[in-house]
């Protein structure tokens, strides 16, 4: 598995044996560092070419109404483009995180999306 990007709050990684990247908050960011962490994501679905992503929200912590908005706009309209077609979503049983993750989802829809408690199925989702 390739590391594409890693800070305190995010890593990134691609397989490419499977095609799909991971992207794990690892803390809340602030702002700055959330669009940093999404910036990132779509990087690298440009860079290796693969439209499934499983995210791991875990420690994403609760994501504003701004970052929501700009998500829609700066990440999920550019990366549909590039062919992000598959979402597999790790998601704690913190109800502020669940709201704004389901929202951003909401807005956007235009892919496969499904929302799970556990890494190997979201995994075992995507490979199906």
């Amino acid at each position: 598995m390739k590391t594409c990007f890693k800070s305190e709050l995010v890593h990134v990684k691609h397989d490419a044996d499977k095609s799909i990247i991971i992207a794990t908050w690892v803390t809340p960011p602030t702002s700055e560092e959330y669009r940093e962490g999404m910036l990132a994501v779509l990087q690298a679905i440009k860079d290796c070419k693969t439209g499934k992503v499983v995210w791991d929200c875990m420690g994403v912590g609760a994501i504003s109404q701004a970052d929501q908005e700009w998500t829609i706009k700066y990440f999920h309209n550019p990366a549909l483009e590039h062919g992000y077609s598959q979402a597999a979503i790790i998601l704690p049983a913190d109800i502020f995180t669940q709201m704004s993750v389901e929202s951003i989802v909401n807005e956007v829809g235009d892919f496969k999306t499904k929302y799970f408690d556990t890494l190997q199925a979201a995994l075992d989702w995507t490979l199906q």
